[in-house]
């Protein structure tokens, strides 16, 4: 949340692409995804249809990492929605608050393709 405090996207709509499956280490997950790509499809359609319910006409995806970015663009829906990828909130931060530096990482890829103003 730190990331986005006093930005446009402050209290925009946040979602699993993958729900129902708990797995906290990323590597497992997408090998069970390649082991099963049927719960991958089923996922992205109940994901479409979530979104859809939004009702938003020029809908912005924020790919949180690079594996959500790869299952979205696997699946065709970087051609249907503008999709900004930009590092997980998990990934390693040398030294310093880690929420500093997530925004630090992240700011500079929402302001140029979202061509808003820093925050």
């Amino acid at each position: 949340r730190y990331a986005i405090r006093n930005s446009p996207l402050h209290g925009a709509y946040m979602t699993d692409l993958i729900k129902n499956h708990s797995e906290p280490n990323s590597k497992e997950l997408m090998k069970y995804l390649r082991l099963n790509p049927e719960v991958e499809e089923e996922n992205v359609r109940i994901f479409e249809k979530e979104i859809s319910t939004l009702g938003v006409e020029k809908l912005i995806i924020i790919a949180n990492g690079k594996n959500v970015y790869q299952i979205l663009e696997r699946n065709g829906l970087t051609d249907r929605y503008k999709i900004i990828k930009v590092t997980h909130y998990s990934a390693r931060t040398p030294g310093g608050r880690a929420e500093v530096i997530h925004k630090d990482r992240i700011m500079p890829i929402l302001v140029k393709e979202l061509n808003c103003k820093p925050w």
